[in-house]
């Protein structure tokens, strides 16, 4: 295990949990330590040898530490990231560009939009005839330079760790994943949508995934259908984890062909279609998809960058 990071609904569940956690820890030979919480109450209720070392109660905002390789900013509440561009003295070739890119570590794909073109600038560099040593050419140099040097600009995006954004009750919770293609890539994010007893409609970012489309040439459709795939897959994995009725998630995409393929017998189309139309139609109801205006499909920035 590497990092642990549960949430509970109160100070005293926090406090019962750290200590069930350390107990069950120390029986196995493992001692977890290294604690951090948003709340200073439960910050206080731990020894200070085993409290993280950025902890600093004297101070009346909380640390900033990092956790699953993302930065946590437990006064704020939220995920966020920082890297750095690479030093004057980097040379890009395929296995120095490969290393540097690996450092961005995204486990939810909040940066899905921006780590889509390193994807696609990789499989650029794949296709070019050099080897792993050997510099790269010019214009493609150019392009990574161009990339790594937005790293910096990611410290701008925060997150809201918290899937709620409303301390009212919540009446009703769907969950609602959208789908896309283009001929570079397709994506699928996921969104958490509230409806509380004041009336109010809150929503949350709670995943997303981008793959990059084959070299091997194929229409848009089927590229569209791949997309509905990994939607399907992603909220799948998500609502086992967050223990969400899967009767609760809507669909959306902006294909028509791919609402007629789901809307209809799998058995009726060619293996491509057929196989992976049967797999959505296993693992959810056609009525749980919809269609949504390529305009307004959010999934569209993890396929263009």
């Amino acid at each position: 295990m590497d990092d642990l990071m549960p949430s509970v609904k109160s100070v005293e569940e926090a406090r019962l949990m750290r200590k069930e956690i350390t107990e069950l820890g120390d029986k196995a030979g493992f001692h977890v330590r290294k604690w951090i919480s948003q709340r200073h109450e439960v910050i206080a209720d731990i020894p200070d040898q085993e409290r993280a070392a950025e902890i600093d109660l004297s101070k009346t905002e909380l640390a900033v530490t990092k956790t699953l390789g993302v930065l946590w900013n437990t006064h704020e509440d939220k995920f966020s990231f920082q890297f750095s561009v690479p030093p004057d003295e980097f040379v890009y070739i395929k296995r120095s560009v490969l290393k540097k890119t690996a450092t961005i570590f995204d486990p939810l794909g909040f940066l899905s939009p921006f780590t889509v073109r390193g994807k696609l600038l990789m499989q650029e560099s794949w296709t070019k005839t050099v080897t792993w040593d050997e510099v790269l050419p010019p214009q493609l140099e150019r392009k990574w330079k161009t990339w790594f040097g937005e790293l910096p600009d990611l410290a701008k995006i925060k997150t809201p760790r918290c899937l709620k954004d409303s301390h009212s009750k919540e009446e009703r919770l769907t969950v609602h994943t959208f789908t896309e293609a283009s001929e570079k890539a397709y994506a699928a994010v996921v969104y958490a949508r509230y409806e509380f007893e004041d009336g109010s409609i809150g929503t949350r970012l709670i995943t997303a995934k981008s793959r990059l489309a084959p070299l091997k040439a194929l229409s848009i459709p089927r590229l569209e259908l791949m997309g509905a795939i990994i939607g399907l897959r992603l909220t799948k994995q998500l609502c086992e984890a967050l223990e969400i009725e899967q009767t609760k998630v809507t669909y959306w995409v902006d294909s028509c062909n791919v609402g007629y393929w789901i809307h209809s017998q799998s058995r009726n189309f060619k293996p491509f279609v057929a196989h992976r139309v049967g797999e959505i139609q296993k693992d959810s109801n056609p009525e749980q998809w919809r269609y949504v205006p390529g305009k307004l499909n959010p999934a569209d920035h993890g396929t263009r960058g």
